[in-house]
């Protein structure tokens, strides 16, 4: 054999096998790129031509890192952009990398407000708030965990109510990342208060005469009392 042509036809099978690899890339995306700690996101393949992938989802990842094109989910306990790197091979040795820095905006999850409860009389609506956060807004729920959410902002009316009652509020920032615990606002019902007077001994008394008179009252003290003649009122306090 020509031993010319045997090298040839060995440069000819070299061609062959190298000319795969020209056409492969490294490439990947994810979903959602803002997202907030702990919360799930989503690395999905776009390479072309590997056979085998390697993921770095950068600082406090987890998983840090992945094999296998995916697609991948992280999560990540610190907030901050990350950067993601993917690593792919076609099984001959010659990788090819993708490095997006700053690519994923984790947001951290903030604290949880303060209270402000409220109180009033048994019947009444009671005005709750909610402070200690800006730039965000508040949501008010009434369970804990999950329930329903009855409303926003950073104060709450209630519905008339009889008798002491709790609501939950969260704080959600601008992005979109809400408390991981709600706070307990109560809402004081105090009972209506009676009066009643007892014991009267006359109906009527002489001009500039004087009268003992009882009273009972019930519901929570102190007690302010006001007795009118009908032109003039005596206030008694502090009972």
């Amino acid at each position: 054999m020509d031993t010319k042509k045997l090298l040839n036809f060995w440069c000819f099978l070299m061609i062959c096998i190298v000319v795969p690899s020209w056409a492969q890339t490294a490439d990947f995306y994810a979903t959602p790129l803002e997202s907030c700690e702990n919360a799930t996101i989503f690395f999905v393949d776009q390479s072309t031509g590997a056979t085998t992938w390697d993921w770095d989802f950068g600082v406090d990842a987890s998983p840090a890192t992945a094999t296998g094109a995916g697609p991948h989910i992280v999560t990540y306990t610190s907030s901050g952009q990350k950067e993601i790197s993917l690593t792919v091979d076609q099984g001959l040795g010659t990788e090819t990398t993708e490095t997006k820095p700053n690519y994923v905006d984790i947001q951290g999850v903030p604290l949880a407000p303060t209270a402000i409860n409220g109180s009033g009389c048994s019947g009444s609506e009671i005005v709750l708030g909610a402070s200690g956060l800006t730039g965000g807004t508040y949501k008010w729920y009434d369970m804990s965990t999950g329930g329903t959410l009855l409303g926003t902002g950073a104060t709450f009316k209630t519905p008339s109510l009889a008798v002491d009652t709790d609501y939950y509020v969260s704080y959600v920032t601008s992005g979109g990342c809400e408390s991981a615990t709600r706070t307990t606002v109560s809402a004081t019902i105090s009972t209506v208060p009676t009066a009643s007077l007892d014991n009267v001994v006359a109906s009527s008394i002489c001009n500039g005469a004087s009268a003992d008179l009882e009273f009972t009252l019930t519901g929570a003290s102190p007690w302010t009392i006001s007795i009118s003649d009908g032109s003039d009122t005596q206030v008694i306090g502090g009972i």
